[in-house]
């Protein structure tokens, strides 16, 4: 695989922690799987408070 390519989420070989690579590039690192889950799952609340406001937004003028 073309290491400028690698994309995913892998555990540091060394360690407990997960690495998130995106084409290449390290772009975060969790301390273990708990918080790479929690990290997403606030993430995702946080998308959801969003879009809730967006479509209450969009369909108040209605």
């Amino acid at each position: 695989m073309d290491e400028r390519l690698k994309t995913g989420v892998f555990k540091d070989t060394d360690k407990e922690s997960l690495v998130v690579i995106w084409r290449g590039n390290v772009v975060a690192r969790y301390e273990n799987t708990e918080a790479f889950i929690a990290a997403h799952m606030e993430a995702l609340s946080a998308l959801d408070i969003e879009q809730e406001k967006a479509l209450q937004d969009e369909y108040t003028d209605l």
